[in-house]
């Protein structure tokens, strides 16, 4: 088992695929989930209750119905995740435009997620040794954002790295307590912890690879 992967999600799918209705159902879903007002675990990714009908009078739904016969209902959800989390798009076209751009070294993310942590701990590692800190002082805010915050922010490290970090050294809580009026952390800590709950994570092969990486770069 990878350091992480996707939790399984009710679907709502059949054989593979679903329909351009039931993939309305699961963009509403996520997006709602991410915005911390749906819990996609408990109800699902397709369990939002909205209606066939004002599916059917949608404007836009051919390309709800073009996407459900391209994709499985596993790389959809995959899909729909990169659009929220990277790209922050609201409408099912943007989504199209995203899937059709990138969409396939997300996908592929989650086959090479161990060698890009361990690429990500050793340039965190650099840039602590360029500033002459610890690991543990980037975790702390002494002038504005954490700097390990402030890499991630700046697209230095993946979301997953800083998920993965928060499992087995309680991350967020640690900004959470020197960070609870920060505007922007409190924005981005509302996704952080919806694609947390997502996720499985191999506890003890983290300890192993952290352990691994930590005492390698002393």
């Amino acid at each position: 088992m990878p350091l992480i992967k996707l939790r399984p999600l009710s679907l709502g799918s059949n054989g593979g695929f679903m329909s351009g209705y039931t993939l309305y159902k699961m963009h509403l879903a996520v997006y709602s989930h991410f915005d911390g007002k749906y819990d996609m675990v408990k109800y699902g990714a397709s369990g939002m209750r909205i209606s066939n009908e004002s599916y059917l009078k949608k404007g836009n739904r051919v390309l709800y119905e073009r996407l459900a016969t391209k994709y499985n209902s596993t790389k959809l959800l995959l899909l729909v995740f990169h659009a929220k989390l990277n790209a922050d798009t609201n409408n099912i076209a943007n989504v199209s435009i995203a899937m059709q751009k990138d969409s396939e070294e997300y996908l592929r993310k989650f086959t090479r997620i161990d060698s890009r942590f361990q690429e990500d701990m050793e340039n965190i590692l650099y840039a602590a040794s360029k500033k002459g800190l610890t690991f543990k002082d980037m975790l702390i805010n002494k002038d504005g954002h954490p700097p390990l915050l402030k890499i991630w922010l700046s697209g230095g490290i993946e979301r997953e790295t800083m998920v993965i970090l928060d499992h087995y050294l309680k991350l967020f809580n640690i900004f959470d307590r020197n960070m609870k009026d920060d505007f922007t952390w409190n924005v981005e800590r509302v996704k952080f912890i919806a694609y947390r709950d997502v996720l499985i994570f191999d506890t003890d092969m983290i300890k192993k690879k952290l352990s691994q990486i930590l005492n390698k770069l002393k």
